[in-house]
């Protein structure tokens, strides 16, 4: 059985912000964050699904949204700091409960999720880092997980692909023609079989980390 509740924070951007929290009546042992893109929700199907795969794994999930969304404000990333300090809030309200957590980043996200893991040294955490950006490479270096790209993501540029795709505790998944939003541009099929084999990544990490515990 899920449970579903809000937890609510104040946010750098003032205003009152409520991040979703779906819980496994049964266990504590695992949790798995969602840190949306920029412009791409935690309802858009590849955090949506993945999320979905998380809970049937057996992870409780939170779902975090923008302070700078809510207001209908430009991102700027000299904010990004501002991100940090609104997802830590929430974070810090429940994560101490768990043996596990994984972070899952799409894009502006992935920076954001690279950057807390520092705050969170006695957990052991993992990353799915989905289209990330070149400002995520650091943390991917620094991380365990895997990293999910497309070559003809705009952002994420081949040179980048090259840093990171022989990291010794990162798996990475090159996805051909794929875009930034994982997809094939103008053609459904191919970029509804990506968003399932995103899914089922995700799904299999997840699992992998369960079981280690």
């Amino acid at each position: 059985m899920i449970k579903k509740s809000y937890i609510e924070v104040d946010s750098q951007w003032g205003t009152l912000l409520k991040h979703q929290y779906l819980q496994h009546t049964s266990s504590d042992s695992c949790l798995a964050v969602f840190f949306p893109g920029g412009d791409y929700p935690c309802d858009a199907p590849l955090l949506h699904y993945t999320r979905k795969a998380s809970l049937l794994a057996g992870c409780d999930t939170l779902s975090l949204v923008y302070g700078y969304k809510v207001v209908n404000d430009e991102f700027s990333f000299d904010k990004v700091d501002d991100l940090v300090i609104d997802c830590c809030n929430v974070i810090d309200q429940i994560i101490s409960k768990y043996d596990s957590v994984i972070f899952v980043g799409k894009s502006i996200g992935t920076v954001v999720a690279g950057k807390i893991i520092d705050r969170f040294e006695n957990k052991k955490i993992s990353v799915f880092f989905m289209t990330p950006i070149p400002e995520t490479i650091n943390y991917i270096k620094k991380s365990k997980g895997e990293v999910v790209v497309g070559t003809n993501d705009k952002y994420f540029l081949p040179e980048n692909i090259e840093q990171v795709k022989q990291l010794p505790n990162i798996k990475t998944e090159i996805i051909p023609k794929a875009t930034h939003s994982l997809e094939i541009n103008n053609n459904y099929s191919e970029s509804l079989a990506i968003l399932n084999k995103v899914t089922d990544l995700c799904d299999s990490l997840v699992r992998e980390i369960i079981n280690e515990n």
